[in-house]
């Protein structure tokens, strides 16, 4: 009877699959937009991940599935280089699941950078997530303010490419900033949108919109909320599963925006981190009836 052990070269790939994964957190409990630096969360997990990737060829052939699921850019300079990777190996797009835009452009390099990111984009064929900050469109213009370029045709035409595979859509300003403005049009074909996080004075929230399988929208990603003149924002939206919303601070279109889509939801929040406990009643408050 001989003794034969087994090794990892052996193991199926489904099962090195299943033991990767035990030994990563789950990437929504660790979102890379408020983790940044060496020692965050997120950059430990992707240690972690280039680790299992360098201990020998056959498993750096089975980690390569986690270390491209999910990317962050930091810097302009990683959007070109993965570009460069893909169109060496195209196959790598594959791997994709979700990316996270987070990375200053200089003006030298802004056409660079959006044909290198269209062309990402069109290699990712599974992406289900894309997360935007305004980090990428910040410029100041000749009196050294802070002003925004137009979100990109070319990106834009490249996010419609995924409608058959995209399920969550972010776009978080930078305090202090204008907020660029993604067209809502380049979402809408995206048929399996789960997950939405757009300003809550968004200039498509005033048009009709059909999104049948938005489950969870968020409008709290701008705090300073000006007093709106036109109140009948998101009323015209189509969203007949929705069961979660996330408001921003006080404002008077809550309760529109309630009374159209309260009536289904399962979780509410509001965002009210500057009046919350300052005062003895809240306006929100007004508003719990419409969802029982």
């Amino acid at each position: 009877m001989t003794d034969r052990r087994e090794t990892t070269q052996e193991l199926p790939v489904e099962l090195l699959h299943a033991i990767f994964r035990f030994t990563l957190p789950p990437v929504e409990l660790l979102d890379p937009t408020p983790s940044r630096g060496p020692r965050s969360p997120w950059m430990r997990m992707m240690a972690a991940k280039r680790a299992l990737a360098q201990v020998s060829k056959h498993w750096h052939s089975v980690a390569l599935t986690f270390l491209y699921e999910d990317i962050c850019f930091r810097y302009s300079t990683q959007v070109s280089a993965l570009a460069a990777t893909f169109r060496g190996n195209p196959t790598v797009g594959r791997l994709v699941k979700a990316i996270v835009v987070d990375c200053p452009v200089t003006s030298e390099m802004r056409d660079a950078f959006v044909l290198d990111l269209a062309h990402i984009l069109s290699q990712c064929t599974a992406l289900r997530a894309i997360i935007f900050t305004d980090s990428a469109f910040a410029m100041e213009d000749d009196l050294r303010r802070v002003a925004l370029y137009p979100f990109p045709v070319r990106i834009e035409h490249a996010i419609k490419r995924r409608k058959d595979t995209l399920q969550r859509f972010e776009q978080w300003p930078l305090g202090g900033t204008p907020h660029f403005t993604m067209p809502v049009s380049c979402i809408t074909p995206a048929t399996r949108l789960r997950v939405l996080a757009i300003n809550v004075d968004h200039p498509s929230s005033l048009e009709s919109v059909a999104l049948p399988a938005l489950e969870e929208l968020d409008l709290s990603q701008e705090y300073d909320v000006p007093r709106l003149e036109n109140m009948d924002r998101f009323l015209s939206w189509t969203l007949p599963r929705l069961r979660s919303l996330i408001l921003p601070m006080a404002t008077r279109i809550q309760g529109l925006v309630l009374k159209a889509h309260g009536r289904a939801l399962e979780y509410l929040e509001f965002r009210d981190h500057l009046e919350l406990g300052s005062n003895a009643h809240a306006p929100y408050c007004d508003y719990i009836h419409l969802c029982p």
